[in-house]
């Protein structure tokens, strides 16, 4: 037997002989399961088993290998006189209990698929859990669905046996029982179980010609692997069965007579089917196209050309169908994967597997190895629980990020009397379920109290509640989560921690705040001392402001609780658990006086929470956070009536809720015209706002200009040129007025301030906020250069400012990318990436023209590049939209029949980083370029408008700021 065969078999025996609980044998693809479990079925004497496969298909192979017992025939592990078992394979229910009984009565082993038991009746399945001694689930990440919950629980008092490839399920939940055996990916390699795959990408731009190249790239391999004397045959597999007969077609037309390409899928008879599966194995076809027929379990060694169509959309499924293509055989060479990697709607975790260039070896066992690692961590803590939850499984909770934090003394905490600590009223439903390692409790309360409308004492109503508690030694800190928001769980912190904890509370929980850069609330809640008796109010939006300079060295007002959003450092972590830096993020956090803290975030995973909570406890025992600080470098919304005079306008954006929206369900609609939302901008008009702030929406082929104005209170929005447009996201469509006045354009002010419709969001002013570096400005003297030419256009003009800034970049090295991103719905006028370490760099390069015929001191020359240079935050917060955007915006540009847009570097790299960004930490760099602004003759207010600029970059994702200037 096979190292992992071995492995398997041995645990199982370990664990049979001190538990019957459901237990997990984690084995790749291809390393044996089938043969496992008859070598189970012989070692350990089983005398009724009960297996349950995902497909029909699987169940006549596995049914097949217990009739003869496979290799343990074959290899003489057994005598050739051992007896055969009488196999079942259930292919329907019987029509009656009675012919139930009889089938069982004359088997040894029945193998059924999960349908088939769904279709059993409660008497049926019950004779069945009655009559097994044993139950082997094989491909158990399917066992998910609540029909196979209940009748697993059925054998809650023998043995049940899961086997998996992958150790989580296709719904990315963890697949339940105690992981006894895992045999990695990269082990089974090491071990020569797998052998290599080849992986050639194709890049097509549409779908039509990626199928295309990929069929040119199926044939290549076939007739390659033919003039070596290899029988590989190869399958192309789709997602719908439209696709299948016209992708079949293609084949045929290309290698009809020479690989006789077959077609499968549902909605053919089982007969022509078989046909075509049977010309497969006999060798009369080369080829096979299907829709997810040819899955788990499927054997056919042969099958070494994997076409890949359309990508599997589940790490299970892919890490099944390339494990399937690995097998080893004297006779067969390498596997093969051809994959379009232009393909953009795969799970993101995915995306590492079809990256251009890569390893495929190594990647395949990254993207396991990664995501067992997480479920390792996680199945560590759940089944290090001593009594784990039977009603609410701990896989199925999503409890809120959230804390009450009590500081203790104890040197151990303590578990035992939990249930005198819950409280008269509550019951434990569920638990309590300790983990002693990780210091870890969970319990499910059942909460009763009395109707609040009647007088009598039943019924009453009741509430299930999750409590989890997690001490830390090292900070003495005890958290408690509880989703009874009014209840601090004193009682129970005594019980784990001793009678002399003491919660955390009042000012010092706002530390928690600290680390958030323009921080901006969204609710306050104000006590008055003072008056008999306590006035509590609560205030949210544009209120809030008042309120805190109220608050402001007034004592006899007292902060209870805030909640907000802001900008925080969150650490990267990668597959060992190694820090790898840092990245910015959006956060939010909620405290108030009685020591509670949350997050609008929630987790099914219990050390995400344990972690988020030793972050929390850090701040809260630092002396040197002080409320005061984290207070005056808040963002305060206040109501206007009408516009600012005082203020000038730099940028408008497109409303926050648009650019959240996926890109590829946008579009606007001009009269009869349809254009992408990446093919469109919103751009300022004028500086000035006397008669309101003049903006335009422009793409190539229209232009619409409107006016923002705020009358009493209210902010309005009107078309003052251009067509009508309209706004479509996914089938809705509605007026784009519609849109700004539910959700309304930013306006970015020269001083850092912003507009969104009638509010205005007041930046603080930082002492700490110095004029802009000159030392950050490049100036020479532009030769050669007209600075009234922003744009190279279609003729690459050498004169122009963005060719001097591309020509820089190209003949200075050092860069992967050079991208000409130029027109409307651009990142930026140009764009320069390089990858180091994992590490993103992205340098964007904001160009402008000069106002005047002679480089001088004009702020004007400044407003336009400032603007775009804060609009262009997005990109560091969405990195993996920026990089689709670019992809689109090139592949616009050559079917319209122009030139390229790389200045250096390709698509293909472009979507190599598409497809893994999420692994990617982006670092940002921004360039304000404008040959018109004299750097001798620069003043201290433009300095200061710099300064603004850059500080509200680095405030939100620490981009860094450069300016490229005239003498």
């Amino acid at each position: 037997m096979r190292i992992p065969q071995v492995g398997a078999v041995r645990a199982v025996l370990a664990h049979w002989s001190v538990s019957k609980s459901a237990v997990t044998v984690v084995l790749p693809t291809g390393t044996g399961k089938t043969e496992t479990m008859l070598a189970l079925l012989v070692m350990a004497a089983i005398p009724r088993l009960f297996v349950i496969v995902p497909t029909d298909q699987l169940r006549s192979q596995v049914a097949g290998k217990f009739l003869g017992l496979g290799k343990l025939k074959e290899t003489g592990c057994l005598a050739p006189g051992a007896l055969l078992p009488t196999v079942v394979a259930l292919t329907r229910a019987p029509k009656t209990l009675e012919g139930m009984n009889r089938l069982l009565g004359s088997a040894q082993v029945v193998v059924a698929t999960m349908s088939v038991v769904a279709e059993l009746s409660e008497d049926m399945q019950a004779a069945v859990s009655e009559w097994a001694s044993h139950l082997f689930v094989d491909e158990a990440h399917h066992i998910g669905a609540k029909t196979w919950r209940v009748f697993k629980q059925r054998f809650d008092q023998r043995p049940v046996l899961q086997f998996t490839a992958t150790p989580y399920r296709n719904d990315g939940k963890r697949v339940d029982g105690k992981h006894i055996y895992s045999y990695p990916l990269r082990q089974a390699q090491l071990d020569g179980l797998f052998k290599p795959v080849n992986y050639i990408p194709v890049m097509g731009l549409d779908r039509a010609d990626a199928d295309d190249l990929i069929i040119g790239q199926v044939l290549a391999k076939l007739r390659e692997d033919r003039a070596k004397n290899r029988p590989h045959l190869a399958m192309a597999r789709v997602e719908t069965i439209e696709d299948a007969k016209a992708l079949h077609a293609k084949y045929v037309a290309r290698a009809g007579e020479e690989f006789n390409p077959q077609l499968t899928h549902s909605k053919m008879g089982a007969g022509a089917r078989w046909e075509a599966l049977r010309k497969l194995r006999s060798g009369e076809a080369s080829i096979i196209v299907c829709v997810n027929m040819l899955g788990e379990g499927f054997d056919l060694p042969e099958l070494k050309i994997a076409a890949l169509h359309d990508k599997h959309k589940s790490e299970a499924i892919t890490l099944q169908f390339v494990g399937r293509f690995t097998r080893t055989r004297t006779d067969l060479g390498d596997a093969t994967v051809i994959a379009n990697i232009a393909m953009d709607d795969v799970n993101e975790r995915l995306k590492a597997l079809y990256v251009e260039d890569a390893d495929w070896n190594h990647l395949l066992n990254v993207v396991g190895f990664r995501k067992t690692f997480d479920a390792k961590r996680r199945e560590d803590i759940i089944t290090g629980l001593l009594a784990p939850p039977e009603s609410f499984h701990v896989e199925n909770l999503q409890p809120r990020m959230s804390t009450i934090v009590y500081r203790t003394t104890c040197g151990e905490w303590d578990t035992s009397d939990i249930e005198n600590a819950i409280g008269p009223r509550a019951t434990i439903a569920d638990g309590p379920s300790i983990n002693p390692d990780e210091r870890l409790l969970i319990l499910v309360t059942r909460d009763e109290e009395a109707l609040p409308w009647t007088s009598i004492k039943f019924p009453r109503n009741v509430q299930y509640n999750l409590i989890m508690a997690h001490w830390d030694e090292e900070q003495n800190l005890l958290f408690i989560n509880t989703s009874r928001k009014k209840d601090l769980h004193q009682p129970l912190a005594r019980a784990l921690a001793g009678p002399d904890v003491q919660r955390m509370g009042g000012e010092t929980i706002f530390r928690v705040l600290s680390g958030f850069d323009r921080l901006m609330l969204s609710n306050l809640g104000l006590s008055e001392a003072q008056r008999k008796p306590v006035r509590y109010s609560m205030f949210m939006g544009v209120d809030i402001a008042d309120q805190l300079n109220a608050y402001a060295g007034n004592r006899t007002k007292t902060l209870n609780n805030l909640f907000g959003q802001g900008f925080v450092d969150e650490e990267r972590v990668d597959e060992d658990g190694l820090i790898q830096g840092s990245i910015r993020a959006r956060s939010s956090m909620g405290c108030s006086i009685k020591g509670k803290i949350w997050s609008q975030s929630t987790t099914n995973n219990p050390a995400e929470w344990m972690r988020w909570c030793q972050q929390l406890g850090a701040k809260l025992l630092d002396e040197h956070i002080t409320t005061e600080h984290i207070l005056r470098n808040l963002i305060k919304a206040v109501a206007l009536d009408t516009l600012p005079g005082n203020k000038t306008p730099l940028a408008v954006d497109w409303p926050e809720d648009l650019l959240f929206e996926n890109e590829d369900k946008v579009l606007l609609l001009a009269s009869e015209q349809v254009v992408p939302f990446h093919e469109c901008a919103v751009e300022l008009e004028s500086f000035s706002s006397d008669d309101g702030v003049k903006f335009r929406v422009v793409s190539d082929t229209f232009t619409t200009a409107y006016t923002f104005t705020i009358e009493r209170g209210i902010a309005r929005y009107t078309r003052r040129t251009g067509p009508d447009l309209g706004l479509r996201i996914g089938k809705r469509e509605r007026p784009l007025l519609d849109m700004f006045a539910e959700s309304p354009p930013h306006v970015y002010l020269a001083d850092g301030d912003m507009l969104v419709g009638a509010s205005l969001f007041i930046v603080p002013k930082r002492e700490d906020v110095l004029p802009f570096d000159l030392d950050r400005i490049t100036s020479d003297s532009w030769p050669g250069v007209n600075i009234r030419k922003e744009s190279q256009g279609p003729t690459k003009r050498a004169d122009s400012i963005q060719r001097r800034v591309i020509n820089s970049l190209v003949d200075g090295g050092g860069w992967d990318i050079v991208f000409d991103d130029d027109g409307a719905g651009e990142v930026a006028d140009v764009v320069a990436m390089r990858l180091e370490d994992g590490r993103l760099k992205v340098h964007l390069f904001h160009c402008k023209y000069s106002s005047g015929p002679v480089p001088g001191a004009r702020v004007e020359d400044l407003y336009d590049i400032c603007g775009q240079a804060q609009k262009s935050i997005r990109w560091a917060e969405h990195l993996g939209d920026m990089l689709k955007r670019l992809h689109r915006r090139e592949a616009d540009r050559l079917k319209a029949g122009k030139a390229s847009r790389y200045e250096l570097g390709g698509q293909a790299m472009l979507i190599a980083w598409i497809n893994k960004w999420r692994q990617l930490r982006p670092d940002f760099t921004i360039t304000l370029v404008q040959p018109g602004y004299s750097k001798r003759q620069t003043e201290s207010e433009h300095l200061e408008l710099l300064a603004a600029t850059q500080a509200y970059l680095m405030d939100t994702y620490r981009i860094a700021m450069l300016a490229w200037f005239n003498e």
